[in-house]
């Protein structure tokens, strides 16, 4: 990972820390700047609070993991991987 993607995680993770109503605008730009392949059109269609929770992910995953002091967890303790059966 480099260094400019190291600073903007720590500058995103101040930023949440000094102010958790980060606004929509700079919740979709913080995510963009980790993830270019989302679109902010796309990112529009959720709510502020599953920005919120994105970017928290997107950040504590671009954390090495030997620095890493907790895993990150799923607020809603949904599974992470789902299924199907078919219907027969």
């Amino acid at each position: 990972m480099s260094t400019a993607m190291l600073y903007e995680i720590e500058t995103a993770k101040r930023l949440d820390e000094a102010d958790t109503r980060l606004s929509r605008t700079h919740l979709i730009e913080a995510i963009v700047k980790i993830n270019p392949s989302a679109s902010i059109d796309f990112l529009q269609t959720f709510t502020d609070q599953h920005l919120r929770t994105y970017l928290e992910h997107l950040t504590w995953g671009c954390v090495p993991r030997s620095t890493q002091q907790e895993p990150w967890g799923d607020p809603d303790a949904t599974a992470g991987i789902g299924f199907a059966e078919p219907n027969d």
